[in-house]
C-alpha cells in the first residue's frame, strides 16, 4: 500500500477523489435506495454518488431504471430534488423533457435537437437485492451484495449529511463492532430489531451523505426506531467529523487493523 495514498490530501483534496471516482465508484455495485422508495410509476431518488450524478426512477411499465442525471442539451440536472414523483422528467433550464423511461419527447423549438431519437438519457446498471437497488456506471463481473433481509420490509430512511470525506467516515465506524461494513461504502445493523442498512454517499472529496434504510418484520416500532437511528446518526457525524479535523491537521495513523485492512483495499482498486 502506497503510505502518500493516505496522506492529509486523501482526505482534504479532490486528487484522490476523481481516482476513486474513476477506478472505484465506476467500476462496482453501489447501494443506492430502497425499492419501495421509487414503488410507484413516476417516483425518483436523486444522488450525487462518488461524484456521479444519478437518479433511479419507476417507469410508467413498473420497471425501476436509473440514468446519469444529466440533460443531453447542456449536460445540467435534469432532476434538483433528493427524492419527489413526476409524469416526466423535464429540465429547468431549457426545457428538455423525457419520459420515465429516459427517451426524449420533446423541447422548446430554439434549442430542440436535430436528431432527437440519439437524445435519450445515459442509462446505467441497476440491480435489485432483497428490496435494495444498487447501480453500476460500467459494466462489469460480480452480484451486488445482500444485506440479510429476508422477511422484512422497507420502513423509512434517515439522511444525515456529514462534513467529512467518505473514507473518514468509514474510518470512523470501523472499530463499532455493531456495524457490519459491506464493502466498499455500506454497513449493516441490526437496532430496536430493525436491520439497518447505511449507505455511505460520497458526494465530493469532502462532503457525504449517510442514508439509513430501515427494514423490519412489521411496522411497528418504526417511529421510535427512526428517532433512534437519527441519534445513532448524530453521534456517528460528530465522530467523523472530530477525526476529519484530525486527518486535516496530519493525523493519518490508521487507529485498527480494520482501518489498515480498509484503506489496502481503497489502495487496490486505485
Amino acid at each position: 500500500m502506497d503510505a502518500l495514498t493516505f496522506g492529509p490530501e486523501a482526505y482534504t483534496q479532490g486528487d484522490q477523489f476523481q481516482r476513486e471516482k474513476r477506478s472505484l465508484f465506476a467500476k462496482t455495485w453501489l447501494p443506492f435506495c430502497a425499492a419501495e422508495q421509487i414503488a410507484r410509476p413516476g417516483e425518483f431518488v436523486n444522488h450525487t454518488l462518488g461524484g456521479w450524478p444519478v437518479l433511479a426512477i419507476r417507469g410508467a411499465d413498473g420497471a425501476p431504471r436509473a440514468f446519469q442525471n444529466v440533460c443531453r442539451h447542456q449536460n445540467m440536472p435534469v432532476v434538483d430534488k433528493p427524492a419527489g414523483q413526476c409524469e416526466q422528467l423535464r429540465c429547468r433550464f431549457h426545457g428538455w423533457t423525457y419520459d420515465l423511461a429516459g427517451a426524449f419527447v420533446s423541447a422548446p423549438p430554439h434549442v430542440a435537437p436535430a436528431d432527437p431519437g440519439s437524445q435519450q438519457l445515459h442509462a446505467i446498471a441497476l440491480g435489485d437485492r432483497e428490496g435494495v437497488l444498487f447501480v453500476r456506471l460500467e459494466a462489469g463481473d460480480g452480484a451486488p451484495p445482500g444485506f440479510d433481509l429476508e422477511g422484512r420490509r422497507f420502513a423509512a430512511a434517515v439522511t444525515t449529511d456529514i462534513g467529512a470525506n467518505w473514507k473518514t467516515f468509514v474510518e470512523a465506524l470501523l472499530p463499532d463492532t455493531s456495524w457490519r461494513f459491506i464493502w466498499p461504502i455500506a454497513f449493516l445493523a441490526t437496532v430496536d430489531g430493525f436491520r439497518i442498512v447505511r449507505q455511505v454517499v460520497p458526494r465530493t472529496f469532502n462532503r457525504t451523505r449517510v442514508v439509513d434504510l430501515l427494514f423490519g418484520p412489521s411496522d411497528a416500532g418504526a417511529d421510535a426506531a427512526r428517532a433512534r437511528i437519527s441519534a445513532l446518526a448524530g453521534e456517528d457525524k460528530r465522530r467523523a467529523e472530530a477525526l476529519q479535523g484530525r486527518r486535516a491537521a496530519g493525523d493519518t495513523a490508521a487507529e485498527s487493523d480494520a482501518v489498515a485492512e480498509f484503506r489496502s483495499r481503497v489502495a487496490a482498486a486505485i
